[in-house]
């Protein structure tokens, strides 16, 4: 009897998770796309250098996490904003590490970016038919590099100034 009563409880606990699942997948087509970019196989002749791309949008996205929450605490005025970053890194709870990764990974995304368009261009895969995968990649250098000029100058101290 326990054994029965303990197979109508999985079987719920079951349809309570697949249900959700299957509702998803047939409106979506989710599951199926993650299953495939998890389970499937690697070709042969892939190397580190193909991964520069993935790389620089990983670091693209550290950098919009890190700098939402940094914008939480920064104040946006010349007179306040170099306080607001010591407050930042010193007073706000694992405030330097956030800010640190802040400010190393937007070197890092900059570097990454200069190396995935090098191996873009250097093994051809700017050519056709990827000519505006080329252009928009490089009006991505351009907006990076804009954005690592303008949030090099947002701690308003004396490296900024001068």
């Amino acid at each position: 009897m326990a054994n029965r009563k303990k197979s109508a409880r999985r079987q719920r606990l079951e349809a309570a998770i697949v249900y959700p699942l299957d509702w998803l997948e047939e409106r979506s087509g989710l599951i199926g796309g993650v299953r495939y970019f998890l389970f499937r196989k690697v070709p042969a002749d892939t190397n580190w250098m193909q991964t520069l791309g993935s790389a620089t949008l990983t670091a693209f996205i550290v950098q919009a996490v890190t700098g939402v929450i940094l914008a939480m605490y920064y104040k946006p005025d010349p007179n306040s904003a170099y306080q607001s970053i010591q407050h930042i890194t010193n007073d706000v709870w694992f405030g330097w590490l956030v800010r640190g990764m802040h400010r190393w990974g937007a070197s890092v995304f900059i570097i990454l970016m200069f190396f995935h368009m090098a191996r873009v261009f250097l093994f051809g895969a700017y050519k056709y038919p990827r000519e505006l995968n080329w252009i928009v990649g490089v009006m991505l250098l351009a907006l990076g590099m804009l954005e690592g000029f303008t949030g090099y100058l947002l701690p308003w101290d004396q490296t900024a100034y001068w």
